[in-house]
């Protein structure tokens, strides 16, 4: 199996792929000691465990940067 980048991608979108490509998939949240509720999870890391497994590290992130910005707005 050939590892490929799941850096950035929507954790569900990662996981459905590294499935597809056959990996044993382990997860792990990081987050800051804030952390963020409702956001977005994404993978911020990646890590080849052995050639069938790969843990996908992620965190929550607020995507909708222009929405958050018009509510300040006026």
């Amino acid at each position: 199996m050939s590892s490929r980048e799941y850096l950035g991608l929507k954790l569900e979108n990662a996981l459905d792929s590294a499935r597809s490509s056959g990996y044993a998939i382990k997860v792990k949240e990081v987050r800051s000691k804030k952390g963020i509720e409702n956001g977005v999870p994404i993978v911020v890391r990646q890590r080849l465990i052995d050639e069938n497994t790969i843990e996908l590290c992620f965190s929550y992130f607020i995507t909708d940067v222009a929405g958050e910005a018009g509510e300040n707005e006026g």
